[in-house]
């Protein structure tokens, strides 16, 4: 990750205005504000993977030597089974978008040598850069009361993607509540997480994020908790085909080596 790969923080006014929306409703809603999300994705290329990896770590190395320039930043790291790195950067809002805009001018701006040898260090490493916001939906996810995983030992997610009909996003907003009453009903001790779209590419659409210790684990899980759902679960398959017009799904791990904490939590 590199200054010269997130120039595209800065976003138009209308996408803006199309994303607040979304969220006032949320917002207006009992309980804590809803969680924002900006997602900044890079693409490798497969034979610059050692490079962007080293260059990306030496970048990190740089913002938390520079904390006086860049106090806000912070940033959690996945990289998927497709040569992507996945960057989530928590929202209060979305004026602190260019916030955070104005931390990677100023720190390019500041002369500093290592910066700007890292910057060139890390170009032509990437094909493809991709940014979006998410809101997490505690209202849609499921949280069993006994999780079978410790926090600690959640390793990998699958991420599923479903890009709704453009008139159906409420009806999958309570099909995922259904989902989530019949995990909760059936005992289910495997959680998962819902994203929803509020800025970018191909809206609408929700993520359902589900944790495991691996690929592996989680598609043992999924066939276990498949057979005891049993027949219960057809109708909601057929519903999710009903509001989907397209679907995907892909494997990612955490990457603490390339994820850096608020400033108050290194302390």
């Amino acid at each position: 990750m590199s200054v010269t790969r997130i120039r595209s923080l800065t976003v138009g006014r209308l996408a803006v205005a199309g994303a607040l929306a979304l969220v006032a409703p949320l917002a207006a809603q009992e309980g804590p504000a809803p969680q924002m999300i900006l997602v900044h994705q890079e693409t490798v290329e497969p034979a610059m993977l050692e490079q962007y990896v080293q260059t990306s770590k030496d970048f990190f190395a740089l913002v938390a030597a520079n904390r006086e320039t860049m106090p806000t930043f912070q940033v959690e790291a996945f990289q998927t089974d497709e040569y992507e790195f996945v960057y989530a950067m928590p929202l209060a809002n979305f004026a602190q978008m260019d916030v955070l805009m104005g931390e990677f001018m100023a720190m390019g701006a500041s002369g500093n040598e290592e910066w700007q040898k890292a910057m060139e260090a890390g170009a032509g490493t990437t094909r493809k850069i991709d940014e979006y916001v998410v809101v997490y939906r505690t209202d849609l996810s499921y949280q069993p009361a006994e999780p079978r995983l410790k926090p600690e030992e959640i390793a990998a997610y699958r991420w599923d993607f479903y890009y709704l009909k453009s008139d159906k996003a409420q009806d999958a907003e309570a099909l995922a509540k259904d989902v989530a009453a019949l995990y909760r009903e059936k005992g289910i001790q495997d959680g998962f997480a819902i994203f929803q779209a509020a800025l970018g590419a191909d809206l609408p659409y929700l993520v359902v994020s589900i944790p495991g210790k691996s690929p592996a684990d989680i598609e043992s899980r999924r066939g276990e908790i498949a057979a005891k759902l049993g027949d219960a679960w057809g109708p909601f398959q057929k519903r999710i085909n009903e509001v989907t017009r397209s679907y995907t799904s892909k494997y990612a791990w955490a990457r603490p080596d390339l994820s850096l904490a608020a400033p108050a939590a290194e302390e």
